[in-house]
């Protein structure tokens, strides 16, 4: 499962991880989840692992409000500050760092304020 491997390249410390259960029923065990209760995320819909790898900034929110994935023994907030304390200030993937320059050079050049522009923006 390729989201496996990219939440594996994200939980690297000793004491962090998760169970990932994809929707057949497979379990994936990434970092070092805790011994009781570790904390599970379950995919409930196949096409769910793909737009996660490719755009997790946007898939992660409208699954879990769809409720196309669960998370288990942990609530969203524990989840999320444990992601984040792994993942530390890096992008996740490959796409969603190209996707994320792309959009600061669009805002970039549209948000300049030319002097024309600004001058018109004052009257």
């Amino acid at each position: 499962m390729m989201l496996a491997r990219v939440l594996s390249k994200i939980y690297k410390k000793e004491e962090d991880g998760i169970i990932l259960v994809d929707p057949s029923g497979q379990k994936y065990i990434v970092g070092n989840p805790r011994p009781e209760k570790p904390i599970t995320l379950k995919l409930l819909k196949k096409s769910l692992e793909t737009k996660l790898v490719l755009f997790p900034e946007i898939a992660f929110p409208e699954a879990y409000m769809n409720e196309e994935l669960i998370i288990e023994n942990a609530s969203l907030r524990e989840f999320i500050l444990g992601f984040v304390k792994n993942l530390g200030r890096t992008e996740i993937s490959t796409p969603s760092l190209i996707l994320k320059k792309t959009y600061d050079i669009w805002r970039t050049l549209t948000n300049f304020n030319f002097p024309g522009r600004s001058k018109k923006n004052v009257e």
